[in-house]
């Protein structure tokens, strides 16, 4: 069952009532048509009997005149079907069979008086004939669905009237002889809107004789068409007698399209000339028939048509050059009608070999075999290679019904344009571009990526005529046909013109989305300023005229279709409000879908009229505020918004301009805030995006001149959001907030009766449960209930909600409410760049507010608003060990940004955050205290305490973040200083804090956990601040020492080392030089020479043991504490202190020998350790402190290297685990070299180094072990060479040599050759090898002396590392894009120093690193490319210097030469970005090959078998080399033969890449 679309179902239902005569109507399988049958004949007040026979019993509806049909059994029918008592019968079979058509036909046969209608596909014309005496008439009809068959309509009598609604309709035949005769009926034009008067529609005739006129030729002789009629006999015509020369005069000849007679027919064949004029005429081969267009000229009434016959001696014939141009094709001194010859229209099984390929290509893999799939692909990359193709993808259009067909037919008109345009003459491409916009106005039906792409194909032809002519025409004519499309009635027209401004811009805007067209990018950065001259501001303005009629208009109920229309102008001004106004010189990349890039509006001067205007940004508030509900129209109304409030110069004339901007901007989003009292989830969002682009793009000076009242209100409502967002970033199962934020839905009695009434839970699961959602109802049940009352109201809640109800916030809305929450908090930093603009007493209110409720929305209940999750508060217990502590274990890392404004937030109003962190902190740690007070009391009672402490746990994790954040701001490159803020705020208040106190009691470190609070103590706030932080950490050491380990949080322990290792650096041993102004108590508490100082660092150095000792099994807990370590030794004076310390050189002990703990820290621990360890080799105990460090080490490897018994034992996992320890210490060793310790460390590295190269042979067939020595060698050779003198450097040159000997022998090579595409982490050794040869060369940079010519020179060893790698890179390894880019580099490297070193290899490795050079040039990417270019380059023009020239590299230079102009020339898919790199490799091949140069382009115009393009490529080769450009390798002709070339392909490829 096929649905009719409205247009066919219409007129069938017209034509049957006309045809019924009050007679009774059967319809058979057509329920649809039935449908609209009814409805006919009730808007016409007509009486209709008639019944359906539907074998889909959901048409039963229909009552009695629904009768249940099956064709399986055609005659059983019920009594009211009785025998010819129908006047009309109308069959659709279900299927296209012939079985199905048999059974159907005895059931019409039964049924049918007289008239019978039968719509099936074209395939059963015959049967249909031979069963019904049905034939095809003029009405073919369309389906909601595009079928591959093609359908047609067949009836037994001639209805003799046109059919109202569907235009030139005809149904049935006066005689059947009329179908092979020729009439000219009464072709009536729908109206049109004027742009289109000249555009030829779309006529989709069938392919096959009609009762239409078919015109065989086309041609203007006088302003009168000429058609040549075919020839058949005289009395089959409907015409009158034709005479030779003979006029006649058609009344209505105006309204015959002139698409008729513009090459929009089919023709069956060519018999006679079209006469032009005595002389000229134009031939038309019978064996390949050609299409003739001619400019379309409007025909007015009573325009002569003349036909012609055949004469009986037809004149000389001329076959028109298809490349001539009009002005080529003379006669008689006078020019020809401007035209072209395309390609033959297709045939029937032409189109029907394209509907089956495609039918192939989009069928499953199970279904089509892989040849098969690939003949089908072959069909239509034929059709891509088609020269002059339009004539054929016009016919595709026009006929065929598969989606995926037409799209391949606009894909070759796009592509045959771009690289055929200089071949097209203008009329032609006018033409084109004329069908293209009028098959699309036509094509209602049209899919969506179908004409996107012919939209495409329209503004890739408006582009590429930008510079060619007067650009105003252009635009003009352009945006008179989107002016019309925009007035339309039909809403898909005014899309269809909204999707037209659309494709131009995209083409336009110089991204990766728009099209090469084989052009520099010169090209299209033209392009773009021409149209951001004045046209991109044309667009805007017919945008925001759209949008201005929704914002005014009461906002309507929209239609789907109206919706959709507003969609799309509204990211038709998200994409000019997205413009990228900067004269860059790259191509940007394009976005899809909704994504935009962050690119800030800078339109020029001339714009400013429309976005200084008050009412430009009113329309964007005003459909904010009306598109509530529709998350696609706020999404891009957002979009726009969040641009416009980048807006910044030239725009602004004046600092006044722009303060009047941004006042305007604010009122409006103050406005939109009080109009909505219940902001959701993606409003705040919208709102925190677009307040974050307007602060942080307007300097808070331009704020200032608010007024006060709207200033205050200002800060008032930044304060309100920011706490609701606090608010919604719970990070738990916030009912109460769902609550809050949907009560508003339920109106305000109900609410109130909710909040205000004490119902029982059954009551209230009954009567709301079902009505309110359950998130919702959840909520109320949270506000009104208390928590023992909760259990039971969800006990009757649960069945009638899925468990899924009781899960939190999903990830996306965490993610949403997150977000929104850390652009308000920009907002808020941004603003206080300018603190003195704003009142001081309300600026500080709204921070402390904005603080507290950050704070708030981290801490639990009763500090805070975080709830347990209702199954906790029921008492179920999760499994031992989980600890809550946030989604993400890195919270200082996901959370950076949020936490570092919210530090900046908490410095401005120090006063009060500061204490307010001291007395949260000491709270959570006098409760973790009492905690351990319980436990120690009744070890039973740990169990029932777990759930407190992990609350505490989150508690103190937030608490430590927001207390390092607040503490301290570390920006990369900048010297870490207490924060002015902090600073200034302990200097105003100095004289109220006491400046002695024992730090040692403060800490519990005397026996005694019992002392006052700090507030009691008059302590500095900031150094009670960095004390509190350390309290936890004697929390810790107090519950590890009591046996509790298990009741710490590891997580815990990590965010409490961050923050000490961040608080270290600017506090502890500050530097008093650094401050202008310096607090006394911070300098008494941290100062140089200060005790507490000092006792604090060795509290940490011991802390840093202590931590690796006990946590020696958390990787990322070992990992902050060896950066606290690396904080704490960063400072000389801290390393004085701290080097005193027995604890640390515990540490080096047990490190260097490896044991206790220090033995199971994983290979990352162990490198970063070392690299911090070595750190502390400074200072007076320097010699000793290394000494103790690297001697153990290196004793250790060389005991177990050097093992009798190490083949055998190679193996064991401890040989194993402790070998790669050493390594990974060595490797933090060879990162960590200091230019005054260099040659120290080279000492104690190099005999480790020789001994690992035995070690690397013992275990070659081992990856870790092999990855880990390679990538020694390669930390080694990039930060030990520079430093190295000669002697040191050979040795290291040596020791890499046999390195690469040994690998060379390994068994890790052969493996190579068996790798996968999924197994790229198998050749990280061989990218570090890669690596190591490369850091290798880096001396050659540094080191201008004479080099010894007996010693190893560092080009040596690559060219021996090289031989190893070349047999290896085959494609199974070049397809993983890193050791690709690092083979090339390394390759271009060495081409480009040493190409005498490349000429002299021998001759295997030779061919093989041009082959590897050749693939790189094609097969691996643009990178990959480039590089290949470059070594191209460097051989050539080596090549060229070397005289004589070298024999044996002639054969390569001349193949490289043979491969650019490949590429460059032929290939469809060349990338125009490579243009620079290309032309360099090719002018130097062709100096070097001059005279092979000149054989390959004469080869190459001889191929060419036709004159002209021969003549054109001839002309553009000797523009691409003239006599005036030298053939040397300077950088004028190279940049002049850069420019040649620029200009030479668009004028050749286009006719060269397709032959």
């Amino acid at each position: 069952m096929f649905w009719y679309n409205e247009e066919t179902a219409f007129a069938l239902a017209k034509e049957v009532l006309r045809a019924s005569q009050n007679r009774r109507i059967a319809c058979i399988s057509c329920p649809n048509l039935f449908a609209k049958l009814i409805e006919v004949a009730q808007l016409g007040q007509l009486e209709c009997e008639a019944y359906l026979l539907e074998y889909d019993r959901r048409f039963e509806t229909y009552g009695s005149s629904f009768v249940y049909y099956d064709y399986n059994d055609p005659l059983t029918l019920p009594h009211p079907l009785t025998a010819h008592s129908f006047g009309i019968v109308v069959a659709d079979p279900p299927f296209l069979s012939e079985e199905c058509l048999c059974k159907v036909a005895q059931t019409i046969t039964f049924l049918a008086q007289d008239k019978v209608i039968l719509c099936t596909g074209a395939v059963m014309e015959e049967l249909a004939l031979k069963l019904l005496n049905v034939r095809p008439c003029g009405f073919a009809p369309r389906h909601n669905r595009n079928l591959a068959n093609e359908f047609l309509c067949y009836t037994n009598y001639d209805s003799g009237e046109e059919v109202v609604g569907v235009g030139p309709v005809e149904f049935g035949f006066p005689d059947y002889k009329e179908r092979n005769g020729w009439a000219l009926p009464h072709l009536d034009t729908p109206t049109k809107p004027p742009f289109l008067a000249l555009v030829p529609p779309i006529p989709r005739p069938p392919l096959r004789p009609t009762n239409k006129l078919t015109v065989q030729g086309v041609c203007m002789v006088q302003g009168g068409w000429h058609l040549v009629l075919p020839k058949v006999p005289e009395a089959q015509r409907s015409v009158a007698a034709a005479q030779h020369n003979q006029v006649y005069a058609f009344s209505h000849i105006a309204n015959i399209r002139v698409g008729l007679l513009v090459g929009f027919l089919r023709s069956q064949t060519f018999s006679m000339p079209l006469e032009l004029d005595a002389k000229t005429s134009l031939g038309m081969v019978q064996s390949r028939p050609l299409i003739v267009e001619l400019s379309a000229v409007a025909a007015n009434e009573n325009t002569q048509v003349r036909m012609f016959r055949r004469p009986s001696s037809p004149p000389e014939t001329t076959l028109l050059d298809p490349a001539m141009t009009p002005n080529e094709v003379q006669g008689d001194g006078k020019s020809f009608c401007p035209c072209i010859l395309f390609q033959s229209q297709m045939d029937e099984a032409r189109l029907l070999e394209f509907e089956r390929a495609a039918v192939q290509l989009m069928s499953p893999p199970y279904v089509v075999s892989a040849e098969g799939r690939k003949k089908a692909e072959m069909v239509f990359l034929e059709l891509r290679k088609t020269q002059l193709p339009y004539e054929i993808c016009k016919s595709i259009l026009e006929h065929s019904h598969s989606e995926y067909v037409l799209f391949q037919a606009a894909s070759t008109i796009k592509e045959g344009v771009i690289r055929e345009w200089h071949v097209l003459s203008s009329l032609e491409k006018e033409h084109l571009r004329d069908f293209i916009l009028h098959y699309l106005t036509t094509r209602a039906d049209l899919a969506g990526y179908v004409a996107e792409q012919l939209l495409h194909v329209v503004a890739v032809m408006v582009k590429r005529s930008t510079l060619e002519t007067d650009k105003h025409q252009l635009f003009d004519s352009i945006f008179t046909v989107v002016s019309q499309l925009l007035g339309a009635s039909n809403v898909k027209m005014r899309h269809l013109g909204c999707s037209l401004l659309s494709s131009l811009l995209t083409e336009y805007a110089s991204s990766s989305g728009s099209s090469g067209m084989g052009l520099p990018l010169n090209f299209h950065i033209q392009c773009k300023r021409v149209i951001e001259e004045t046209e991109l501001l044309r667009v805007l303005h017919l945008a925001v005229q759209v949008l201005h009629q929704y914002s005014s208009a009461t906002w309507p109920v929209l239609s789907g279709e109206d919706a959709c229309l507003l969609l799309g102008f509204l990211r038709l001004t998200s994409q000019v409000l997205h413009w990228d106004f900067r004269q860059t010189t790259f191509r940007a990349p394009a976005l899809s879908g909704a994504e935009v890039a962050i690119v800030p509006l800078r339109p020029p001067s001339s714009y400013a009229p429309t976005f200084l205007d008050p009412s430009f940004l009113d329309v964007f508030f005003k459909l904010l505020l009306r598109a509530r509900g529709n998350e696609e129209h706020t999404h891009y109304i957002v979009q726009c918004l969040t641009q416009l409030a980048s807006l910044t110069r030239p725009v602004f004339a004046s600092d006044q301009d722009q303060q009047a901007y941004v006042g305007n901007f604010v009122s409006g989003i103050l406005g939109y805030v009080q109009a909505i009292s219940d902001l959701n989830q993606q409003e705040l969002y919208g709102l925190s995006c677009i307040m974050r682009r307007l602060v942080t793009t307007h300097p808070a000076r331009h704020f200032s001149p608010l007024p006060g009242v709207q200033l205050e209100l200002l800060l008032r409502s930044l304060t309100h959001l920011t706490c609701l967002c606090a608010q919604a970033s719970l990070n738990t199962r916030s009912h109460e907030l769902r609550a809050l934020m949907l009560g508003t839905m339920l109106g305000p009695e109900l609410w109130a009766l909710m909040l205000g009434t004490r119902l029982g839970p059954e009551l209230w699961a009954l009567m709301l449960g079902t009505r309110l959602g359950p998130a919702l109802m959840l909520g109320v049940v949270s506000l009104s209930y208390t928590s023992l009352e909760r259990g039971s109201v969800l006990i009757y809640l649960m069945p009638i909600f899925s468990p899924q109800v009781f899960c939190p916030f999903s990830k996306e809305d965490q993610t949403t409410d997150q977000e929104s929450l850390e652009h308000f908090l920009e907002v808020w930093v941004s603003l206080l760049e300018g603190e003195g603009i704003y009142p001081a007493q309300l600026l500080t209110e709204a921070l402390v507010s904005v603080f507290q409720a950050y704070v708030q929305s981290k801490l639990s209940a009763p500090r805070g608003w975080n709830r347990s999750p209702l199954c906790e508060e029921e008492g179920e217990e999760e499994e031992e060990g989980e600890l809550i502590v946030g989604d993400n274990d890195d919270d200082q890392s996901v959370f950076a940004d949020q936490l570092s404004s919210v530090g900046h937030v908490a410095r401005v109003v120090a006063g009060t955050s500061v204490p307010l962190l001291v007395a949260l902190l000491e709270q959570c740690a006098v409760a973790c205290l009492d905690l351990f007070v319980a436990v120690r009391r009744d070890s039973s009672s740990i169990c029932s305490q777990r759930r407190r402490l992990d609350n505490l746990h989150e508690d103190i994790h937030w608490l430590t973040l927001i207390a390092g954040y607040t503490l301290c701001d570390i920006v990369e490159g900048e010297d870490v200083l207490i924060p002015t803020q902090l600073m200034r705020h302990s200097i105003l208040h100095q004289g109220e804090v006491r400046l002695d106190f024992d730090v040692r009691a403060l800490l519990w470190q005397q026996g005694s956990v019992d002392s006052p609070p700090f507030s009691e103590l008059k302590l500095d706030p900031i150094v009670a601040l960095v004390l509190g932080v350390c309290r936890l950490c004697v929390l810790e050491k107090l519950y590890v020492s009591n046996g509790l380990q298990d009741l710490l949080s590891p997580q815990v322990c990590k965010t409490t080392s961050w923050c000490l290792s961040r608080i270290t650096q600017p506090y502890l041993m500050l530097s008093e030089e650094s401050y202008e102004q310096i607090s006394l108590p911070l300098l008494a508490a941290f100062g140089t020479c200060s005790s507490t100082s000092s006792w604090l660092t060795v509290f940490m150095t011991e802390m840093v043991v202590f931590n690796l000792t006990v946590w020696s099994s958390e990787e990322q807990l070992a990992m902050t504490t060896v950066q606290l370590l690396k904080s704490l030794v960063k400072s000389p004076r801290r390393v004085a202190v701290a080097i005193h310390c027995e604890a640390l050189w515990t540490l080096v002990r047990d490190f260097s020998l490896g044991c206790g703990p220090m033995s199971t820290f994983p290979p990352s621990v162990q490198r970063e350790l070392m690299s911090g360890l070595v750190m502390c080799g400074i200072g007076e105990k320097k010699e000793e402190f290394l000494t103790k460090l690297l001697e153990p080490l290196q004793k250790r490897f060389m005991d177990l290297v050097q093992r009798p018994d190490l083949r055998a034992h190679c193996h064991d996992r401890e040989v194993q685990q402790n070998l790669l320890a050493i390594l990974e210490a060595m490797c933090g060793l060879a990162q960590s070299a200091r230019p005054d310790a260099v040659r120290e460390f080279y000492e104690y590295l190099l005999p480790l180094l020789r001994l690992s190269i035995p070690v690397l042979e013992l275990y070659s067939g081992m990856s870790d072990v092999v990855t880990v020595i390679l990538e020694l060698f390669s930390l080694v050779a990039e930060n030990y060479t520079a430093f190295l003198d000669e002697v040191r450097t050979t040795q290291l040159y040596e020791v890499c040599l046999a390195l690469i000997q040994s690998y060379a022998k390994s068994s890790t090579v052969s493996r190579f050759t068996r790798i996968v595409l999924s197994e790229e982490e198998q050749c990280d050794d061989l990218l570090l090898f890669m690596k190591l040869l490369s850091h290798l060369t880096t001396k050659d940079y540094l080191n201008f002396a004479e080099q010894d010519s007996n010693s190893i020179q560092p080009i040596d060893v690559v060219l021996a590392g090289l031989s190893i790698i070349l047999p290896l890179m085959k494609e199974n390894l070049l397809q993983f894009p890193p050791l690709c880019i690092q083979f090339y580099t390394l390759v271009g490297y060495i081409c480009e120093v040493c190409p005498e070193k490349i000429v002299a290899l021998p001759e295997d490795m030779l061919h093989a690193c041009i082959h590897a050079v050749e693939i790189g040039l094609n097969c691996y990417g643009p990178d990959v490319c480039r590089l290949s270019m470059d070594c191209v380059k460097s051989l050539a023009a080596h090549y060229t210097k070397l005289k004589p020239s070298p024999a044996h590299l002639t054969p390569a230079m001349q193949h490289f030469l043979k491969v650019v102009l490949d590429l460059l020339l032929l290939s469809s898919t060349y990338d125009m970005d490579l243009l620079p790199a290309t032309a360099a490799a090719l002018y130097a091949l062709i100096c070097a090959q001059k005279e092979y140069y000149v054989g390959l382009v004469g080869t190459l115009t001889n191929n060419h078998c036709h004159q002209h393009y021969c003549m054109r490529l001839v002309e553009a080769l000797n523009n691409l080399l003239p006599p005036s450009l030298p053939l040397d390798l300077s950088r004028n002709s190279t940049l002049q033969f850069r420019e040649n070339l620029e200009k030479f392909l668009p004028v050749v490829k286009g006719f060269l890449c397709y032959r």
